[in-house]
């Protein structure tokens, strides 16, 4: 039979965390992606600029005439292409993230819960165990606990203390920072 000190254990969380699901977090979940696709474009374009110049001193014979500006200019094209096709796409995704939605996290020792809100209303409650996350990481901002490769649920650093932190560790079975 558990003592009460056990029981209470396990029906209060160990850390609780919000997170509220807006176009900010969503901008700052996909900075990275957003970042390769600046790349994308500024090469692809480059690649198709550095073309004509290429192809007019290759016409006045001042230059070898190749293919490889055929290659530069599909290869530039294409970059360009997906570039920005990727930039509108995850435009359009971060305008609809705005849903007035938070997640409130609550972390026990074998599982963790989730309830999704709108303003006072509960959505949905869900519960997970550590070993159902697909995989688990933590970055300067957030916690960051994938569902599957497509799905995450971040959790956001800044309002946890630094023991909260580390407990917060402990249980994900993350590496123990030193600070």
């Amino acid at each position: 039979m558990q003592n009460l000190n056990e029981m209470q254990s396990e029906t209060q969380p160990l850390v609780t965390a919000s997170v509220r699901l807006d176009a900010n977090l969503q901008k700052r979940l996909m900075r990275v992606h957003r970042l390769i696709y600046l790349i994308l474009l500024i090469a692809g374009a480059a690649m198709v600029i550095a073309y004509i110049p290429l192809d007019v001193l290759a016409a006045e014979e001042i230059v070898a005439q190749s293919d490889w500006y055929n290659i530069l200019l599909w290869l530039g094209a294409l970059m360009f292409a997906v570039g920005l096709v990727c930039t509108l796409m995850l435009r359009s995704g971060v305008k609809r993230a705005d849903t007035g939605l938070a997640n409130e996290y609550s972390f026990y020792g074998d599982h963790f819960s989730i309830r999704t809100t709108r303003g006072t209303e509960c959505v949905v409650v869900a519960n997970f165990q550590y070993s159902e996350c697909a995989k688990i990481r933590e970055n300067r901002e957030f916690f960051l606990l994938y569902q599957n490769r497509a799905n995450v649920f971040p959790v956001e650093k800044s309002p946890l203390s630094q023991e909260e932190r580390a407990r917060l560790r402990e249980l994900l079975r993350l590496p123990q920072k030193n600070k």
